[in-house]
């Protein structure tokens, strides 16, 4: 898991950076740290988290943050494609 993946899942899990270090001894600014630098998380760190909540409660976040990737992916396509479009009407109308 990357850090992003983490803070989509401490939120949908309602947990806190803050309490989410308690529970595997590590402070709040590293748990920050993991998530603003999109930093690995070694599994270890998850342990104590999964024990917490079902496995059916994962997969259905695991399944959220696939949705959620596949629509990022989807919105930064079209953007470039407008983007590519509008380029191109510039260059119709100024001429290169």
């Amino acid at each position: 898991m990357r850090g992003q993946e983490l803070k989509f899942t401490l939120t949908r899990l309602g947990i806190t950076y803050k309490r989410f270090g308690e529970l595997i001894g590590k402070s709040h600014d590293s748990v920050q740290r993991w998530v603003s630098y999109d930093q690995i998380i070694g599994e270890i760190h998850l342990i104590s988290l999964r024990k917490s909540f079902s496995k059916h409660i994962f997969k259905q976040i695991e399944s959220d943050w696939h949705s959620h990737l596949d629509a990022k992916k989807k919105r930064e396509e079209e953007y470039m494609e407008r983007r590519r479009i509008y380029l191109e009407e510039e260059k119709l109308r100024y001429g290169s």
